[in-house]
Order: structure tokens, then sequence, then C-alpha cells
């Protein structure tokens, strides 16, 4: 059914898990926004987390091999989560958005919020553009 919700975000869903999202929610994904970031870029702001308030209690803060791992996995998954994506949405692929992550978090969240609003139809834009103008916009961070 419809909401009067004019999105949602979800993080980290792999693409075979699309239709079992699209089953819960009772309606097709609109599209997908994926966060393009070098091998390199992942890694130098994993070493970098340690400067952050609370990483060190956690054990984030070094890069280590486990980390490096992780990061080499990802990208070992990219290809084939693409296909996935690829025949999940058929014609529809070019819903599938891309944002180069290799820049500042502001610059990515400055794309992903221009190519989530060009994704999304007329009825859900007006929605937002009423909350923004009653203030009760939408928290982009």
């Amino acid at each position: 059914g419809k909401s009067n919700v004019p999105g949602l975000v979800v993080d980290g869903l792999r693409a075979a898990e699309l239709p079992g999202l699209e089953q819960a929610l009772g309606q097709k994904i609109s599209c997908v926004l994926c966060l393009d970031c070098p091998r390199e870029v992942l890694l130098e702001r994993l070493m970098a987390r340690g400067d952050r308030q609370g990483d060190a209690t956690l054990g984030i803060g070094e890069t280590s091999s486990f980390e490096v791992g992780r990061v080499d996995a990802h990208f070992q998954r990219v290809e084939e989560e693409e296909k996935l994506l690829q025949a999940h949405f058929g014609d529809s692929f070019a819903r599938l958005l891309s944002v180069d992550a290799s820049r500042n978090p502001t610059e990515c969240l400055d794309e992903a919020k221009e190519k989530l609003l060009g994704c999304i139809d007329p009825e859900s834009r007006a929605a937002l553009a009423r909350a923004d103008a009653n203030d009760h916009g939408i928290a982009w961070e």
C-alpha cells in the first residue's frame, strides 16, 4: 500500500535482497543509490577512524588486515552485485544512481540528494516541498 512517506533509504541491502524488500513493502523499489569509492580512499578513511570519539573504545582505530580483507571482499562482490541489480531492474536499470563517494561528505550528500529527488514521482516531490515549507523538511544527515 501507499503511505504518506515520500521515500525510504535502506543502507547495506544486497541486490539479492531487493525482491524480499519489495514484497515486504508491497511496492517496487524506484531506485538504488550506489556510493562509488576507490579502494585506496576507503582504506585511508578506515585508518583515520581512530581519530573519532569512541572508536578506540570499540577497537576500530588502526586499519587491520581484517579491514583490508573486508574492503577487498567488497570490491570482489561489486561486479556480481551490479549484474544482479541489472537483472532485477531490467529496462529500468537507469534507476541505479551512482555517487562519487571519494569526495567530501557534504559534496556526496548534495549529489545524493539531487539524484534521489530526481528519481521520485511528482506527488512525493510536492510532499517534500510542503514539508520544507512547513519547516519539517528531511534531515539529510
